[in-house]
């Protein structure tokens, strides 16, 4: 069975942007149950769902208590309830508020942490304070990774940060990025490495690097873009190449179609950067795939 097919994903203010470039990253046949947490006021009407439904290519809606856990789904805590899972099915809880908030990500993350083990992918987005950081921290405990958006690329960058301060985390990565390692992660076979190494992101250095330097505001927005485009080509590139294998020939040249918008990108701010005399490595995406094999969960109804 697949390594991670449990995808939680917990998010603030500012997450609804977050939320939907994440999801715009994950293909149709995604091996994976998502489970997303977005604090809401109690009395809210949330369009969480009908959001990410036009954003992401898999099935979207409010969980309802009972419902079982199935792969290419994404289910949405609704407004005034925890979101937890136990033995293959969705639970709903009306229990204590958690960090100010109910739906809380901490319930969430702690619930599949639980249940699923090494087999949980746990991500915090954007959004203030400190919700989250306890539970990834019993998703890593528990053996499952740890990702967080890069808090350069959250527009409220407290709940990252924090996460960041408190837990050695797996991945800190842009929100479509994080859409890209998650679907990796989940159409990878057992026992493959968790995404790409720590090389990935350092090996074009870090916006700290050019600060001092002249337009420094500029310089670090570009240093980032340039970091978060490769991230992204690469990702892609080998997504692609598991969606071939899998026979899965849209996702694949989507994917492909993805991998050449970002190079196309990175090679512009490269162009940009080269031109006020800052001294740049070369670099090429990796383009390594590899197979993949059915989820263990249920599969998605059409």
């Amino acid at each position: 069975m697949p390594d991670h097919d449990i995808l939680a994903v917990g998010a603030s203010a500012g997450g609804v942007e977050a939320l939907g470039r994440l999801a715009r990253a994950l293909p149709q046949e995604l091996p994976a149950a998502v489970f997303v947490v977005l604090h809401v006021p109690p009395n809210a009407t949330s369009a969480l769902p009908d959001i990410l439904r036009r954003k992401a290519r898999l099935q979207a809606a409010h969980a309802t208590h009972g419902e079982p856990i199935r792969t290419g789904r994404i289910y949405v805590a609704p407004p005034d309830r925890h979101l937890v899972v136990a033995q293959g099915n969705v639970r709903l809880s009306r229990g204590p508020r958690e960090n100010g908030h109910r739906p809380a990500i901490d319930p969430t993350f702690r619930s599949v942490a639980r249940e699923y083990g090494a087999r949980v992918v746990g991500v915090v987005l954007s959004g203030a304070l400190e919700d989250g950081t306890a539970g990834l921290e019993a998703i890593k405990a528990q053996g499952g990774i740890t990702v967080v958006q890069d808090p350069s690329d959250a527009l409220y960058p407290g709940m990252p940060s924090n996460a960041i301060s408190h837990i050695e985390v797996d991945h800190v990565l842009s929100a479509t990025a994080i859409g890209v390692l998650v679907a990796e992660l989940a159409m990878a076979p057992p026992g493959s490495p968790p995404g790409p190494d720590d090389a990935l992101r350092c090996q074009v250095g870090s916006p700290e690097s050019v600060l001092g330097q002249p337009h420094e505001a500029l310089e670090r927005a570009l240093w980032i873009a340039l970091r978060s485009l490769k991230e992204r080509a690469t990702l892609a590139r080998r997504l692609a190449a598991s969606a071939r294998e899998r026979g899965y020939t849209i996702s694949a040249m989507r994917f492909d179609e993805q991998a050449v918008e970002a190079e196309a990108a990175a090679t512009q701010v490269h162009r940009l950067l080269l031109e006020r005399g800052d001294d740049l490595v070369s670099w090429q995406g990796d383009r390594d795939g590899a197979a993949t094999v059915p989820p263990p969960l249920g599969a998605a109804s059409p």
